[in-house]
């Protein structure tokens, strides 16, 4: 495979306050203008944190019409081209060097066959399916390596395409919307304190006393995984964060939705919320990325809020 896997900053910030008087986003439009399509401009940030030995979080960024993808980014911005924009966090497992490489391959995997299929499928199909593609290259891998049995990864996804955003989500990294003021969080956590509280068996309060890092879910532990899948319609000045729980386990969504209000740019942002969570104890690896879509075309005149009932298991 060609894919252009690539390190770039870009230097050229959007600032992400609004001008009020009109709505629009300062340096919107003639980003859209240059264009004439929709925009994603995104940043990322990723830290060892306080406590662990190695980082085993990845990331990527990947515009998948131009085979563009970007494991190495502080900041990035492309137009919306037919194959949609790819953005992927994962978070590995398994000590030694294991973690990483399974989070690594995982979203190496997951870009390469978004890029390279025949897109002769529904976007939440094709989604679906290449996080099938990179749970089986993560087993077959610690298959044919007995000193990696056992190693995987959490990885969740979005592909944005058009005003169109699909969410795939295996273990506890989050993806969250932020939309008019609000914060939404659009995957839940497939963990054992999260299902000992769907159940009932457990309190809110309880849980605080619960490991987090138990998950029900991940990649490449097993032959086939299970998956959670949504779809949500975009508009313009909406934001995507995907982060690991080393992030969301120290800072609450309210303030997610604070850091990213009160940044000029997306890197300041990024730079806020990793430095907080370092700042609250910094006990895991830390990934984050956020994206802001510019001059979405809306299809419906009514926004729409995202159906967060819209999960689903896919064996």
């Amino acid at each position: 495979m060609n894919t252009n896997f690539m390190t770039r900053t870009t230097k050229e910030l959007l600032p992400i306050t609004k001008d009020k008087s009109s709505g629009n986003s300062q340096g919107s439009d003639e980003l859209a203008n240059l264009y004439n399509e929709s925009l994603i401009a995104v940043s990322a940030q990723t830290d060892i944190g306080l406590i662990r030995s190695r980082n085993e979080d990845s990331f990527a960024v990947a515009d998948l019409t131009t085979g563009k993808a970007e494991l190495e980014v502080e900041y990035t911005s492309h137009r919306i081209g037919e194959r949609g924009a790819l953005l992927v966090v994962a978070d590995g497992m398994g000590g030694a060097a294991a973690g990483k490489l399974a989070s690594e391959m995982a979203v190496t995997a997951l870009c390469e066959d978004l890029i390279h299929d025949s897109a002769n499928h529904s976007f939440s199909a094709r989604l679906a399916n290449a996080t099938e593609v990179a749970n089986r290259q993560v087993y077959e891998f610690a298959s044919q390596h007995p000193e990696y049995t056992g190693m995987g990864t959490t990885l969740t996804a979005i592909l944005v395409h058009d005003n169109s955003a699909y969410v795939s989500q295996v273990g506890d990294s989050r993806a969250y919307l932020i939309r008019d003021d609000k914060i939404h969080q659009l995957t839940k956590d497939q963990t054992l304190v999260q299902k000992l509280l769907d159940d009932g068996n457990i309190t809110p309060e309880e849980a605080v006393n619960y490991s987090r890092h138990v998950i029900l879910q991940a990649v490449g532990p097993n032959p086939t995984v299970n998956y959670a899948l949504a779809a949500i319609e975009l508009y313009h000045d909406d934001y995507l964060v995907l982060c690991s729980d080393g992030l969301s386990g120290n800072v609450a969504s309210e303030e997610i939705l604070e850091a990213v209000q009160n940044s000029t740019t997306l890197p300041d942002a990024c730079k806020l919320l990793v430095d907080l969570a370092i700042e609250r104890g910094g006990e895991d690896n830390i990934t984050l990325v956020i994206a802001r879509l510019y001059e979405v075309k809306v299809q419906s005149d009514d926004q729409i809020v995202p159906d967060l009932n819209l999960y689903k298991r896919v064996a």
